[in-house]
């Protein structure tokens, strides 16, 4: 069986990233169209259209591709005052990169290795 490090979907309605993080944290995107289910125990799905979906979920043995391009960080905003929101660390700038990096104390290893891979790709471009 594969350990689940990330349980998540990318609803294509609403442009949400659904994401759960423990057993039973049934989570639904905005729209209602997406249900997230499982944590890290196992993957649930609840689906209106199976079109309109995209998988976001990562195991121990996803390659360094998959890792890469879907690997998610939960913001509240720079004050911490907003609702969390998910976003792929791929789709984040260079400033918001850095920030994580030189403000998040206890960063999970694999986070970090990903941030630092997105940083280093875009000040090459």
């Amino acid at each position: 069986m594969n350990t689940i490090i990330q349980n998540a979907a990318y609803c294509k309605i609403c442009n949400e990233i659904v994401v759960s993080k423990e057993r039973h944290d049934f989570e639904t995107c905005n729209c209602t169209s997406i249900s997230v289910d499982g944590g890290t125990y196992y993957v649930r799905r609840s689906v209106k259209d199976v079109n309109l979906y995209e998988e976001l979920v990562l195991t121990v043995n996803s390659t360094f591709d998959e890792i890469i391009n879907k690997l998610v960080w939960g913001t509240r905003g720079k004050e911490g005052n907003v609702k969390l929101h998910y976003f792929l660390i791929k789709s984040l700038d260079i400033n918001h990169l850095q920030a994580i990096l030189d403000n998040v104390k206890n960063i999970e290893s694999l986070h970090e290795h990903v941030i630092k891979y997105w940083l280093n790709t875009k000040k090459d471009k």
